[in-house]
């Protein structure tokens, strides 16, 4: 088996179970070493509560085996994988108890945030973060303050006014909630996300000015558009109203071809309404008007009259319409680009004011002097430390987590040393904090972005490694239930989902 073991898994199938069994297989691997093995392991969760039941289970556990409490399954797999007796395990118990009860800032179990904060807390001035920095977690709290404060700037500063209210009547169009404050506060969340940093500094990097200049240019091409569609199509219309014509004198009268001309004249004509069928057949024929009506001699005339403002139209939506839909999408985003630009300063200065860094930030922080370096100089320090790593809830860590502990499994493994992740892509519910499920799906594939050299180094010596390995027993749930579960997720993968998300639900059927 190599060092690097995944487990995919399913509710009641022991995953607890598993780590806590790793963690003490590696603690008690060593006899000399029994004093110090424990503090090798750095096992990470994802919330407070899952790292509490986990360290709760490993202390319990010890004290079972050091007690040769009746025999268990966890002493049992312990003899047999350790090959000792259960006497030595005893043993062996008694002193890794001791030694964590008397050390238990040694006893690495806890999050993935607090194991970030702590490199940051070590790093903060190569992170270029304030040294006496505050930890910002109420993220939303924050942002209500800052949006509070651009409110407050309502008629006392006429640039923040202008771009509320031109945001406002812009959600207004899209028929959105008529709570501009509940608005705004939702849009600037598109701050927080994980992948936004990059876009920040391009932001950060625009002229108001220049974004306004853009405004009038595409407010320019779009009026000249309609300008063009619609004086083209009232010559058809005034034809109509020369000749006293309905709908009732055209073919298929009125789901006839001169709806477009209608269409035109309103604005309202698109690109698919430049090829319908009645309209490409009038043209191809020049054959509008129905022959049986009396009341008009020259039809052959009006006939090729419309044919030829038809085309005149048809040519020119076929040619701008894409040019004219993106300034559409464009326009409809600059105001409220500039009114996230203002937002971001608002917040930039208060963070800098009292010295906030939000956690959601450190990810990126670590990221960007890691990313291109075969040895991160800020996890020497860790990487002589600690020798495993142990990741439980693995499908709710994000993109820049995994990529930012990535390094430390590479040292490990370059060592020979164990590492282990669990997960279960079914329960992945932290999308809203940025979980990537796909990376657990892909593992032992690594993708993000633009793979660098480094990157790809730290995919061939996982590949090298790895096991994937899965927990198909349920423990906890009766049989009529396991069934159904198998049932239902049988048919997802198969009936319903794309190739890339069916992989969540591969192999996952239970005993």
């Amino acid at each position: 088996m190599g060092n690097f073991v995944v487990y995919k898994s399913s509710a009641g199938s022991g995953k607890t179970f598993t780590l806590v069994k790793e963690y003490l297989r590696l603690s008690f691997a060593e006899p000399k070493k029994l004093q110090h093995n424990f503090k090798r392991i750095l096992a990470l969760t994802f919330t407070n509560k899952a790292a509490a039941e986990m360290k709760s289970r490993v202390i319990e556990s010890l004290h079972q085996i050091s007690n040769e409490e009746s025999s268990s399954i966890l002493g049992d797999m312990l003899c047999r994988e350790l090959n000792i007796s259960k006497n030595e395990l005893a043993r062996r118990g008694q002193i890794v108890l001791n030694q964590i009860l008397h050390h238990y800032s040694d006893f690495a179990i806890g999050t993935i945030d607090s194991f970030t904060h702590k490199i940051v807390k070590t790093f903060a001035h190569d992170l270029n973060l304030p040294v006496n920095f505050n930890v910002e977690l109420d993220v939303n709290g924050f942002y209500q303050q800052v949006v509070s404060e651009l409110l407050n700037k309502i008629g006392e500063d006429p640039y923040v006014s202008k771009l509320l209210k031109e945001y406002v009547l812009i959600k207004a169009e899209d028929n959105a909630s008529w709570d501009p404050e509940q608005l705004i506060l939702s849009f600037s969340q598109l701050l927080q996300k994980e992948n936004s940093s990059e876009h920040i500094q391009t932001l950060k990097k625009l002229d108001d000015t220049q974004l306004e200049e853009v405004r009038k240019q595409i407010t320019k091409i779009k009026s000249d558009y309609f300008a063009f569609m619609v004086t083209q199509a009232q010559k058809a219309l005034s034809l109509i109203n020369e000749h006293h014509l309905c709908d009732n004198d055209f073919h298929y009268k009125s789901g006839g071809p001169q709806r477009f001309f209608f269409k035109a004249a309103t604005k309202k004509a698109k690109k698919e309404d430049a090829g319908l069928s009645r309209l490409m057949e009038a043209i191809e024929k020049n054959n509008w008007l129905n022959p049986k009506v009396t009341s008009v001699n020259n039809i052959a005339q009006i006939n090729s009259a419309f044919t030829e403002i038809a085309v005149s139209l048809q040519n020119f939506i076929n040619e701008q319409f894409e040019l004219y839909s993106l300034c559409q999408l464009i326009d409809k985003q600059i105001y409220p680009l500039l009114l996230l630009k203002k937002i971001e300063e608002i917040s930039s200065d208060k963070k800098e004011e009292e010295r906030l860094v939000f956690i959601t930030e450190f990810n990126n922080k670590i990221f960007e002097i890691i990313n291109n370096e075969p040895t991160p100089f800020i996890y020497e320090r860790l990487g002589e430390r600690y020798h495993h790593y142990l990741l439980d809830e693995f499908q709710d860590t994000s993109t820049l987590q995994w990529h930012n502990i990535l390094p430390l499994l590479d040292n490990s493994l370059s060592n020979g040393w164990f590492n282990l992740i669990v997960g279960d892509g079914k329960q992945s519910i932290y999308r809203w904090r940025n979980a990537n499920i796909k990376q657990f799906a892909d593992l032992p594939e690594v993708h993000f972005g633009n793979q660098n050299a480094v990157v790809q180094e730290r995919t061939d010596n996982l590949k090298r490694n790895f096991t994937g390995l899965h927990l198909n027993s349920n423990y906890r749930s009766l049989k009529n239930i396991v069934e159904f579960n198998n049932s239902v997720f049988k048919n997802l993968s198969e009936k319903v989902l794309n190739d890339a998300t069916s992989l969540i639900y591969l192999d996952l059927k239970q005993n």
